[in-house]
C-alpha cells in the first residue's frame, strides 16, 4: 500500500544499510550507505565506491544487512564512505582509483588542450560568449585575463576549494586527480563528498559529450616496425643459448617493439583510442595494448618461467596454431594460481591477524632513542615517521620527519636517518603513537586504536591482489616479472 511504501521510504532516510562484498579483504569491503529504493531486482552502486569493494558488474553478489538497534545504527553512520576516505597502509585514497575508466577519460578530455587559439579575453563571460557563438570548443585554450587556460579547465577549477584552484589549471590525468583528492581529503574533509560528486558529474557529462571509442580501424595498422625488429632479433639468436638467455633476448625485442609502437602511434595518430585511455590514466596497462596491436611476446609456462619462444602475431591479427598452444600455459596458470593462492592468502590473513589482533596503541610516547636506519633517498619510507635522536641542523628527537629535514640531511651528506619504528618501541603491551607514526589521514593514531587488525588487513589485502595478477595479465611475462616469485615467496 501507499502508506507502507511511504513509511518504508521514511525509515530508509534515517537508517543506513551495511553492504558487504566477498572476499572481505579490508575495511572497505564492508561499508554503510544511505540507500534509495529503485526499480528492478539489482543493486545499483554509486561508481565512486566500486573501487573500495573491488566490485565490477559481471554478476557480483553483495549481502545487505539492516542495522536494527540504535547502537548499531549509530555505528553504521561511522561506516559511511565519506567517513572512511583513506585506505590504510597507503598514501593514496580509495576514490582516486574510483575515477578510472570512462570517468577519468571524461575529465581528461575536458581539460586537455586540443587547439591553442589566438583569442584573448578579459573574463570568463567573454570566453563563454565565444563558445556560445561556436567559435571556441571547451578544450581549446585561449588567454583569459592574461593567463592561458580553457573553458573546460575553468569548469573543473570551479568545483575545487579556492586555495588549490590555481594549482590545477592544467590537463588532469589520474595522477593529478589523486593529488586533488588527497589535498581535499586532508584540508577540506567536510566538503570531500560534495567535491568528488561534482567532479564525477562533470566527468560523466563530458565523457559522454566528447565520446570515445575503439573501432576496427584502430587495429588495422602497418606493423612493419614490428616485423623489422623481429627479423633482426631472429638473425642474431643462437641455438647454443639456454632457454633463459633466449627468453631474455626476446623480452628485449618486446621492449623495443613497444617503443617503436609508441613512436608509430605518435607519428600517424592511428590506434589513438587506446592511447587516449593510457594518457588519461583511465587504463594503465601498456602491456595489454602491446599484446592487442603489436604482439603478446614472451609468455610464461606453468612453472612461472618465461618461455624461450615469443608469440609474434598480435591478438588483432589472430594467433596461428603454435602461438595459440603457447598462450594456453599462461592462461591456465592464471586460473590455477587464482584458485590455490587465494586460499593460501586467506590462510596467511587468518594466521597474521591471530598474532596481531591484540596489538594496540596504548600511550603517546615511550621516549626511546632507539629506532631503525632508513636511507635518506627513501623519502616515501621516511615521511610520517619521527626522528629517534636529535641531529643538529636537521631536527630534534621526537619531531615528525618532513621534506625540509630530508633536504637538510642530504646537504650534510648523510646517508641514513635514525627514525622511530614499532619494531623498537619500548611500550609494554602495545605500541606508542610516536613509534607507530602518522596514520594515512595525516594525523597521529588515537590511543586505543587496534593497529594489529588494521595493518594485518593492509598487508593481506595486497597479498590477495598479488595472487590475482597472473590471472588478470593473461600470463604475459612482462607483467609477471616482478610477481613470478610473488606470493609463494612472500
Amino acid at each position: 500500500t501507499d502508506l507502507a511504501k511511504n513509511a518504508y521510504v521514511e525509515v530508509m532516510k534515517r537508517r543506513p544499510v551495511i553492504m558487504n562484498r566477498a572476499p572481505s579483504l579490508h575495511k572497505h569491503s564492508v561499508q554503510a550507505h544511505l540507500a534509495r529504493p529503485t526499480a528492478g531486482s539489482s543493486i545499483k552502486l554509486n561508481p565512486l565506491i566500486v573501487k573500495g569493494y573491488g566490485a565490477d558488474f559481471d554478476g557480483d553478489t553483495m549481502s545487505v544487512h539492516v542495522p536494527v538497534g540504535s547502537a548499531a545504527v549509530e555505528e553504521a553512520y561511522t561506516m559511511l564512505p565519506s567517513k572512511n576516505i583513506w585506505q590504510p597502509g597507503s598514501k593514496s585514497n580509495i576514490p582516486a582509483g574510483a575515477f578510472a575508466k570512462d570517468y577519468m577519460l571524461g575529465l581528461w578530455q575536458l581539460t586537455r588542450e586540443r587547439n591553442a587559439t589566438s583569442y584573448s579575453v578579459k573574463n570568463l563571460a567573454e570566453a563563454n560568449a565565444l563558445h556560445k557563438d561556436g567559435k571556441l570548443e571547451l578544450n581549446d585554450t585561449l588567454i583569459i585575463g592574461g593567463k592561458r587556460t580553457s573553458l573546460g579547465r575553468q569548469m573543473v577549477m570551479r568545483t575545487l576549494p579556492e586555495d588549490i584552484r590555481n594549482d590545477y589549471d592544467k590537463e588532469i590525468t589520474k595522477k593529478e586527480l589523486g593529488q586533488i583528492l588527497n589535498s581535499v581529503a586532508k584540508n577540506h574533509s567536510q566538503d570531500f563528498s560534495t567535491i568528488i560528486d561534482a567532479l564525477k558529474d562533470l566527468a560523466l557529462q563530458f565523457g559522454h559529450a566528447f565520446g570515445s571509442t575503439i573501432s576496427i580501424n584502430d587495429l588495422d595498422i602497418d606493423r612493419s616496425y614490428r616485423d623489422k625488429i623481429l627479423s633482426h632479433y631472429k638473425a642474431v639468436e643462437q641455438d647454443r643459448w639456454t632457454d633463459n638467455q633466449k627468453a631474455r633476448h626476446w623480452l628485449n625485442a618486446q621492449q623495443q617493439i613497444e617503443a617503436a609502437q609508441n613512436a608509430y602511434v605518435k607519428k600517424t595518430g592511428k590506434a589513438r583510442g587506446f592511447y587516449d585511455m593510457l594518457e588519461s590514466g583511465a587504463e594503465s596497462k601498456q602491456d595489454s595494448v602491446r599484446q592487442l596491436i603489436s604482439m603478446p611476446g614472451v609468455k610464461i609456462d606453468v612453472y612461472g618461467k618465461p618461455m624461450p619462444m615469443p608469440i609474434t602475431k598480435s591478438y588483432a591479427e589472430g594467433l596461428d596454431q603454435a602461438s595459440y598452444w603457447m598462450s594456453l600455459y599462461g592462461a591456465r596458470k592464471g586460473m590455477v594460481d587464482r584458485a590455490i593462492n587465494t586460499e593460501q592468502s586467506g590462510a596467511i590473513n587468518k594466521s597474521l591477524l591471530g598474532v596481531t589482533k591484540s596489538l594496540l596503541v596504548v600511550e603517546a610516547d615511550c621516549g626511546t632513542e632507539d629506532g631503525v636506519e632508513i636511507e635518506v633517498s627513501d623519502t616515501k619510507n621516511l615521511l610520517d615517521r619521527f626522528l629517534a635522536k636529535t641531529i643538529p641542523g636537521v631536527g630534534k628527537a621526537g619531531t615528525e620527519v618532513n621534506n625540509m629535514m630530508i633536504t637538510a640531511a642530504k646537504s650534510k651528506k648523510m646517508q641514513t636517518l635514525l627514525v622511530r619504528s614499532p619494531l623498537t618501541c619500548e611500550t609494554a603491551n602495545g605500541v606508542c603513537q610516536k613509534c607507530y607514526g602518522i596514520a594515512e589521514d595525516g594525523n597521529l593514531v588515537a590511543i586505543g586504536t587496534n593497529i594489529g587488525i588494521k595493518e594485518g588487513q593492509s598487508m593481506t589485502e595486497r597479498s590477495t591482489q598479488l595472487v590475482m595478477k597472473s590471472f588478470h595479465s593473461g600470463g604475459s611475462a612482462a607483467a609477471e616479472q616482478d610477481v613470478v616469485a610473488g606470493f609463494p615467496k612472500m
